[in-house]
């Protein structure tokens, strides 16, 4: 009985895992913009494409903007979705996106909700890591974190890795810290 309960579980997981991917792909192409003002009447797709175009500085004929919408009720501050022709597209708006500094406004890639509630998670993660350990190289991916170069992501509900890793970290004020990151199985 426990051993099917078990086998249950394990392919209810992979179905998950399996719908993400599907979800993933289908939102590959999209991008979430927030903060971005509308002026009364204003399109999103024009103001999309300008805020693109005009501080991105991205070029309007190697960047393909299919349909822009807001997932808000009109007026406001409401986000978004942007959809582009296609994911290098994507890729060339997420690798100008620190000419945004300073500003209000945020794209970020679309993702499906247990992969932004995983993808949160390990931001604040990577938050504390970055206080604790201000060498380490911490870069997150979806709802992968990798720390110099090795690979974590949330299985279930804990933080699996590939390998154990351990820091340790000098801190005059309070001596010696260790910071550790292990599998969890």
């Amino acid at each position: 009985m426990v051993g099917e309960l078990q086998e249950l579980r394990r392919e209810n997981e992979q179905l998950r895992s399996y719908i993400e991917a599907v979800d993933m792909s289908a939102r590959s192409s999209n991008l979430i913009v927030s903060g971005l003002k509308l002026k009364e009447g204003e399109m999103p797709l024009t103001c999309v494409t300008s805020l693109f175009v005009e501080v991105l500085k991205l070029s309007p004929r190697d960047l393909q903007v299919v349909d822009a919408f807001r997932l808000g009720p009109p007026g406001g501050n409401a986000a978004i979705m942007v959809k582009l022709a296609s994911e290098p597209n994507v890729q060339a708006v997420l690798r100008n996106t620190a000419k945004l500094r300073g500003s209000t406004i945020r794209i970020s890639c679309d993702l499906p909700p247990r992969i932004r509630e995983r993808s949160n998670r390990m931001l604040g993660l990577r938050f504390e890591l970055r206080k604790i350990l201000p060498d380490v190289r911490v870069k997150i991916r979806g709802d992968k974190m990798f720390v110099n170069n090795n690979k974590f992501e949330w299985a279930a509900i804990h933080l699996s890795a590939e390998k154990r890793m351990e820091y340790w970290h000098s801190n005059e004020s309070t001596g010696r810290t260790l910071a550790r990151l292990s599998p969890t199985s």
